[in-house]
């Protein structure tokens, strides 16, 4: 058992809590009080109370067992969340983009070479953003010094 768990109603805790009730009210609140129905009332209170810690050690491990059983999905998200997510990551990127460019009408064909770099966010690990630039290594007339790209990626959340 947890230290946090000795707070929690136990079977030898109930005896005591009850007679503590039973004497604050029947005794102390009522001697003051003198008052006929509180000390009529007391005689079955105490018996009930009897009857109920008698019937405890049986009943609460199958009630501690349904309470476990209540809050494992709910004790099993929260770990995930604290210990398993990450909120927010940042991280580099590097990137070799590389194209074989067909013929086409205007005349441009070859090879190009990209290498270039940025930057991923991910977010509560399951999202994540990536942008960069690439470099065009051989560059021919007409095209540019590079290109920015992005991507969005998901991971599959019920794996």
């Amino acid at each position: 058992m947890n230290a946090s768990k000795d707070k929690y109603l136990t079977a030898s805790s109930m005896p005591s809590t009850l007679n503590s009730v039973l004497q604050h009210c029947l005794v102390k609140l009522n001697g003051g009080l003198n008052d006929a129905a509180i000390r009529d009332a007391g005689g079955p209170l105490d018996d009930i109370s009897k009857q109920v810690a008698a019937s405890l050690p049986a009943l609460l491990p199958a009630a501690q067992t349904k309470a476990a059983d209540a809050v494992k999905f709910a004790r099993g998200t929260i770990h995930t969340v604290i210990d398993d997510l990450n909120i927010i990551s940042i991280a580099p990127v590097g990137v070799l983009d590389w194209a074989e460019i067909g013929p086409s009408g205007n005349g441009i064909r070859g090879s190009r070479l990209g290498p270039g770099g940025g930057i991923r966010v991910e977010l509560a690990s399951y999202v994540n953003f990536t942008v960069g630039y690439a470099f065009n290594i051989n560059c021919q007339p007409g095209e540019g010094k590079g290109a920015v790209f992005f991507s969005l990626g998901i991971r599959d959340i019920l794996h």
